[in-house]
């Protein structure tokens, strides 16, 4: 938020907290990062990454 103000929202979620987010995408490995544009579901990444990395993904 400090870098990107409101252009990003990252919500951080525990599965063994609620399983459900888990199996509606299909949450088979942690960490996994879920990209939504406008309420869509858009890309996702398995595994650690860097802030460069999340960035680019996030066209930033």
């Amino acid at each position: 938020k400090e870098k990107h103000g409101e252009k990003v929202k990252i919500l951080k979620v525990n599965v063994d907290e609620v399983p459900a987010i888990a199996m509606k995408y299909r949450v088979q490995a942690i960490p996994t990062l879920l990209f939504f544009k406008e309420g869509n579901l858009e890309n996702s990444h398995v595994g650690l990454m860097s802030l460069e990395d999340l960035e680019r993904a996030l066209g930033l």
